[in-house]
C-alpha cells in the first residue's frame, strides 16, 4: 500500500468459514535515524509476525485478518493513517496494535493497554488471566492506534509499561539493539495477543 512519501506491508488472511467483520493487526516497521529499533519497534512487528503464523495454522477462521506494518510512525503516524483511510469502520470489529514490547526490566510481566474500549479491555483481560501477565489500562495516544480511532474504530494499543515508568531507556537511541530485548516478555506479548486475536476470528 503506498501513499504520499512511504509504503505500509499488508496482507489479508481470509475467513474459512463465515463472513463476520474484519480484525487489523499492525505495527510500525520504521525506527528513527541511528537507532537500530530492536525495541522500536521490531518487537512489534515480531509479534504480528506471529499472530500471522498462528491463524495460518488455524483450520477455521470466522473473520479476515489483515496483518499490517505501518510506514513512517515515527514522523507522524503516516502510514497508520494512509491506511485507516482504506477501511471501513462499520466493517472492522477492531484494530490492535503493537509497539515497544521487549523491555520488563523489573520481571513483573506487566503491560499496557492504550485507550482501550471497554469491550477490548475485557477481551485483552481475559486473554492475560489465561496466559499469566498482567495489564494496565492507560490513556496514552501517540501511537499507530490513534490514527484508527480518530476516524472511528474500535482500537487498541499494546505496549510495554511506558505511563508506567519500566520502558526502555535505550529508545530512539544507537542502543536499542537486540541485546536488550527480553525474549521472554516478548513471546509472552505474542501469546497474549495470539490469544485475543484467535478469540475473536477461531470457531
Amino acid at each position: 500500500h503506498q501513499y504520499a512519501n512511504g509504503a505500509n506491508v499488508y496482507a489479508t488472511i481470509p475467513a474459512t468459514m463465515g463472513s463476520e467483520k474484519q480484525l487489523v493487526v499492525g505495527a510500525h516497521f520504521d525506527t528513527v535515524a541511528n537507532s537500530p529499533g530492536a525495541n522500536d519497534n521490531a518487537s512489534g512487528a515480531a509479534v504480528v509476525l506471529a499472530i500471522a503464523r498462528y491463524l495460518r495454522d488455524t483450520p477455521c477462521r470466522k473473520a479476515p485478518v489483515i496483518i499490517v506494518f505501518f510506514d513512517q510512525e515515527e514522523l507522524g503516524l503516516f502510514g497508520a493513517r494512509a491506511f485507516a483511510q482504506t477501511l471501513d469502520p462499520t466493517q472492522t470489529r477492531a484494530v490492535h496494535t503493537i509497539d515497544q514490547v521487549a523491555w520488563d526490566s523489573d520481571n513483573d510481566k506487566r503491560y499496557e493497554l492504550e485507550l482501550p474500549t471497554p469491550t477490548l479491555e475485557a477481551e485483552w483481560r481475559a486473554a492475560a488471566a489465561v496466559v499469566g501477565v498482567t495489564l494496565t489500562a492507560t490513556t496514552t495516544s501517540g501511537t499507530d492506534h490513534e490514527a484508527f480511532r480518530d476516524r472511528g474504530f474500535a482500537a487498541i494499543g499494546l505496549t510495554e509499561e511506558y505511563v508506567g515508568g519500566d520502558t526502555s531507556p535505550f529508545r530512539h537511541q544507537s542502543g536499542d539493539t537486540p541485546a536488550t530485548v527480553k525474549a521472554s516478555y516478548l513471546i509472552d506479548a505474542a501469546k497474549l495477543t495470539a490469544r485475543v486475536v484467535l478469540g475473536e476470528t477461531a470457531l
